[in-house]
C-alpha cells in the first residue's frame, strides 16, 4: 500500500467523522464550483451539499500553504466507485460518500473534503427576469407578452435538499410557441416568447423531470415590448 492509498483510507475515515462543506479538513484547500461570475441562478456556489447522482461538478480549488506561492495539485477519489475524477471534473457515479483529496503531483495529500452522492427525487425550476439580480422558484403558470424573455435554470433536489452538479438536460415546449435558447450550460436556458397561446414547458435532467404551464399574451401598444419595437422602427 503506497503513501497516497494509506492517506486516502485515513482521509475517508476522518471525512466520515468531520467532513465539512467547501473547506478541506486541514483548512488548506477551499473549493467552489465553476459558476459564471455574477450568475444569480447559480445553484453550485460551493461543495456545501451532496452531489446529484449522475451529475458532474467542476470545482475551482484554492490551496493555501505557508511559505509557498501555490502548489501544483490535482484531485483523487478515495472511492472511485462513488465519485470519480478526470481532468478536474468530479463525476457522481453511485450513492454513498467518499473523500475527495487534493494531491500534489508528487503524491502528497495536502487536504481532503468529504463528498456525499444522493439520487435526485425532484427537479426544481427557477427563473430570473433579465436585468434583475435575484432568482426565484417557479411552480405555477408563467405569463409572458410576445417578445418577452425569461432566463430559467433547473436544480436537482432530493427530499427537499438541494443537490449540486448538472448533467445532460432536455428542454422542450409543446406546442412550440416560444424559443428555448442555450445559456452556456445544460441547466440554464432562455425562454423567448414568440406567439400568443398556451403551452407546457418540459424539462428532464438526471432522471427526474418538471413541467410548467406557459401562457403568452399578445403585446399591447402600451407594453414595453411594443414601444421598443415602435422606437426602433421610427429610428430606421
Amino acid at each position: 500500500m503506497n503513501l497516497t492509498t494509506s492517506i486516502a483510507s485515513a482521509a475517508l475515515f476522518a471525512g466520515l467523522v468531520s467532513g465539512c462543506g467547501g473547506a478541506g479538513a486541514f483548512h488548506q484547500a477551499m473549493t467552489s464550483d465553476s459558476c459564471r461570475a455574477g450568475d444569480p441562478d447559480c445553484s453550485r456556489a460551493g461543495f456545501d451539499a451532496p452531489l446529484a447522482l449522475g451529475a458532474t461538478a467542476s470545482p475551482r480549488t484554492q490551496v493555501s500553504l505557508d511559505g509557498t506561492a501555490g502548489p501544483s495539485v490535482h484531485y483523487e477519489s478515495a472511492a472511485p466507485s462513488i465519485i470519480d475524477v478526470e481532468g478536474g471534473h468530479v463525476f457522481a457515479k453511485s450513492e454513498g460518500a467518499s473523500a475527495l483529496m487534493f494531491v500534489t503531483d508528487a503524491n502528497t495529500v495536502l487536504d481532503f473534503l468529504h463528498v456525499w452522492v444522493k439520487k435526485p427525487t425532484e427537479l426544481r425550476l427557477t427563473s430570473t427576469v433579465p436585468g434583475q439580480s435575484t432568482s426565484g422558484r417557479v411552480d405555477g403558470t408563467i405569463e409572458l407578452l410576445a417578445g418577452e424573455e425569461l432566463r430559467m435554470s433547473a436544480e436537482p433536489t432530493a427530499d427537499g435538499q438541494r443537490l449540486l452538479g448538472s448533467g445532460p438536460a432536455e428542454w422542450s415546449i409543446e406546442p412550440p410557441i416560444a424559443d428555448i435558447l442555450r445559456e452556456g450550460s445544460e441547466d440554464h436556458r432562455r425562454v423567448v416568447a414568440e406567439h400568443p397561446g398556451k403551452a407546457v414547458l418540459h424539462v428532464r435532467m438526471l432522471g427526474v423531470e418538471a413541467t410548467l404551464d406557459l401562457v403568452i399574451h399578445p403585446a399591447t401598444e402600451s407594453s414595453p415590448i411594443h414601444r421598443s419595437a415602435a422606437t426602433k422602427g421610427g429610428a430606421s
